[in-house]
C-alpha cells in the first residue's frame, strides 16, 4: 500500500489526488489493525481527567515493586474501592490489577534485557511468586524470560582448532 500510495502521489491528476487519499486511509486502517494485534507490547497512552486517578498513577509507578492491596489503595487515597476501580478502568482503560501487571512486566522486560538475572528482575518489580512472574511473561510477551535472554544474547564464536 505504501508503494501504491507513493506511486499515486507521484502521478499528476485530479483523479490521482483522490485516489491517493483513498489509499493513505487504507494504508493507515492496516497499520491499526497491525497495531491491535500486537497490542499486548504497545501499551495504550493513559491520560487521566480526574486528579485522583492520576495521584493513584503516580503512587503505582512510584511503588511498582510493593505489595499494593486494593484496600489500601483506596485507604490511602480516601475513596471507595468500588467508585476507584470504576474511574481507573473508565479513565485508563486497564483495571488496577492489569495496569501494575503490566507495568511490572514491561519493568522485567527491561531489567532481564539490561543484564539482570530473572529470579532477581522478577522480584524486583514486585512478583512476589516466580510462577505467577513466569505465567504472565509468557502470556504478555508470547515467550519465556530464559527465551528471550538467549535469543538476544550474542553468541560467541568458537575457533575449532
Amino acid at each position: 500500500l505504501a508503494e501504491q500510495l507513493e506511486s499515486e502521489m507521484a502521478s499528476s491528476g485530479g483523479e490521482n489526488a483522490i485516489l491517493s487519499r483513498c489509499t493513505l486511509l487504507r494504508l493507515l486502517v492496516e497499520i491499526g489493525r497491525a497495531m491491535q494485534k500486537t497490542g499486548s507490547e504497545l501499551p495504550q497512552p493513559v491520560v487521566p481527567r480526574d486528579g485522583k486517578i492520576l495521584d493513584i498513577l503516580r503512587y503505582l509507578e512510584a511503588n511498582l515493586a510493593e505489595d499494593i492491596s486494593i484496600d489500601d489503595l483506596a485507604a490511602q487515597f480516601f475513596i471507595s474501592k468500588y467508585h476507584m476501580m470504576r474511574q481507573f478502568r473508565a479513565q485508563t482503560g486497564y483495571t488496577i490489577h492489569g495496569y501494575l501487571t503490566g507495568k511490572r512486566l514491561m519493568r522485567a522486560r527491561a531489567m532481564i534485557a539490561a543484564g539482570t538475572p530473572v529470579l532477581q528482575a522478577s522480584e524486583e518489580s514486585g512478583f512476589g511468586d516466580y510462577s505467577a512472574f513466569l505465567r504472565a511473561y509468557r502470556k504478555q510477551f508470547g515467550a519465556a524470560p530464559n527465551q528471550e535472554k538467549r535469543a538476544n544474547t550474542p553468541q560467541k564464536w568458537e575457533n575449532p582448532t
